[in-house]
């Protein structure tokens, strides 16, 4: 990196599932006083899932960059005898009573043992498991991670801004704040540093979006933020920061189990037609005609969502690509899908992900403090896609004096712009 930036820092800290209702001067004083500093609103919320990620470091749209939920269909579903190895193991590890606890060693088994792109992660039967595999196939921290659309991390390798990237994973909330600290003390000079936070989430899931009944986990986060920022604000005096969640959580109303439904019906799944359970939409493949017709007509008379059409896809910015369902049914706020294949077991209280949002529990929060906030306008309505142009300015104004944060214009990501 050129001396001219050598000494900018931007700290990035995702909190996931950060509802701008949990926000208050009570439960996260550090945050209330950092915004006072800066700017504070919230970010429209997107119809993604894996594709949020890659909206925020991309600038583009799923529609543009072709990543949406974690999962899509593969398209030879022969498998090796490896893959009949670790159905054989997941079918042993679905045993376990505990949905966390059955993730979590599924993600261990893949990453550790078989060293292959997390197809068992979440909750995939494992029956299931050959039709699917993950939606984007590299990190997004990796060289050319969503192929030809350029991520700000191909950016700053291009230009030689060093960058550090530290997710929960298998150590949770505990291990990134630790793993932060370590570095930071070690004197790495980073100019970009992301972490991100989980906790809320499975809290959000668990709970509710109730945030007096989590206010010490809502202070105990505040507190490790505070403690970030203050050390690494004593080495980059000019530091820039950056929170945000990358959805809200919505309280769950009524569950749907959609599945034995779909059990009473003549096609049969995996032979008739493929199914993928989100919690708040499934996604179909038809093998025949008949199950389309017939799975299709039992899904509208269904009332607590509907059928997307395809100018709904177009305007929620889904991919049309039909690795992502033939047909999707969305359910409304408030509903869930239950059992799905990222809970089996446990119910759950709160939930996003959902088409049409409409509570405020829903909206997720964005704050910024130092020179990002100065250069940032904040319009009525900030999407995902302007988080991308906002890091680059921050660390790299010259390369980015022609983006309008306030528009989300990314077309620098793409290569043919050079």
């Amino acid at each position: 990196m050129s001396s001219k930036y050598a000494k900018k820092t931007t700290l990035m800290i995702l909190i996931d599932a950060f509802s701008k209702t949990y926000f208050s001067k009570k439960y996260t004083p550090f945050l209330y006083n950092l915004s006072r500093n800066g700017g504070l609103t919230h970010i429209e919320p997107l119809f993604a899932f894996k594709g949020i990620e890659t909206t925020i470091f991309t600038g583009v749209w799923p529609s543009v960059h072709n990543v949406w939920t974690e999962f899509c269909s593969v398209d030879n579903q022969i498998g090796s005898k490896k893959d009949e190895l670790v159905r054989k193991i997941i079918e042993a590890v679905d045993l376990l009573p505990n949905d966390e606890s059955k993730a979590k060693l599924r993600y261990a088994i893949e990453k550790y043992i078989f060293r292959k792109p997390h197809r068992t992660l979440n909750l995939i039967p494992a029956t299931a498991m050959a039709y699917f595999q993950p939606s984007q196939q590299r990190e997004i921290t990796e060289p050319g991670a969503v192929g030809k659309i350029r991520t700000i991390f191909d950016v700053f390798r291009k230009k030689g801004v060093r960058f550090v990237f530290i997710e929960p994973w298998i150590w949770g909330d505990a291990g990134v704040f630790r793993n932060a600290k370590k570095l930071i003390k070690k004197e790495h000079k980073f100019n970009f540093w992301y972490l991100k936070f989980n906790n809320l989430d499975h809290l959000g899931h668990k709970i509710g979006p109730i945030p007096f009944a989590f206010k010490e986990q809502l202070l105990k986060i505040d507190r490790c933020v505070e403690e970030i920022v203050t050390l690494l604000q004593r080495k980059t005096p000019n530091l820039n920061v950056l929170v945000l969640a990358d959805h809200g959580m919505s309280k769950v109303r009524k569950t749907v189990n959609i599945l034995e439904s779909l059990n009473q019906q003549k096609s049969e799944v995996y032979k008739d037609y493929i199914a993928f359970v989100d919690s708040t939409v499934i996604r179909f493949w038809f093998f025949t005609k008949k199950a389309r017709e017939e799975i299709c007509e039992h899904m509208r008379q269904i009332k607590c969502g509907h059928i997307l059409t395809d100018s709904e896809k177009k305007l929620l910015k889904i991919p049309l690509d039909i690795k992502y369902g033939e047909k999707m049914f969305v359910v409304d706020e408030g509903y869930v899908l239950h059992p799905c294949f990222f809970h089996s077991k446990s119910l759950v209280k709160g939930m996003h992900g959902y088409a049409y949002p409409k509570t405020p529990e829903a909206l997720p929060i964005m704050i910024l403090n130092g020179e990002i906030a100065k250069n940032f306008q904040i319009s009525k309505r900030v999407t995902y896609t302007d988080i991308a142009p906002v890091i680059l300015h921050s660390l790299l104004p010259d390369f980015s004096t022609s983006i309008s944060a306030r528009r989300g214009d990314t077309k620098f990501l793409h290569p043919a712009q050079g």
